[in-house]
């Protein structure tokens, strides 16, 4: 029986995390960086921030990502990389290059796998 609730798509995200920690806590701690990184985005872009400081730590943040992704098996990777690649689509909004940055870091960690 449902309680008649949706859940959130950021519970969902945490529901995965506590299922992937039980079973790997290091993959936990790679898909918690892709986590923060949208929910980083995903908030610049509702309310409108623009922090030139706070895009630089997204970006390095977005790069941390990559490169802790690149050493999971290949579904979870492609998975993270997937959500990366939404976050990079989102970042365009923000302007100082942010989303530019995001397609050269991606591009360059998609040809080194």
């Amino acid at each position: 029986m449902t309680s008649g609730r949706s859940v959130s798509p950021a519970a969902k995200q945490l529901n995965r995390r506590a299922r992937i920690a039980e079973h790997d806590p290091a993959a936990a701690k790679r898909v918690a960086l892709v986590f923060y990184c949208e929910r980083a985005s995903d908030f610049s872009n509702a309310c409108g921030f623009a922090d030139e400081a706070s895009f630089n730590a997204l970006v390095k943040m977005f790069e941390g990502a990559l490169k802790i992704s690149i050493t999971l098996q290949n579904d979870l990777r492609d998975a993270l990389f997937d959500r990366l690649d939404d976050v990079r689509g989102i970042s365009h909004n923000f302007g100082y290059g942010v989303g530019d940055e995001m397609n050269i870091l991606l591009a360059d960690y998609k040809n080194d796998i």
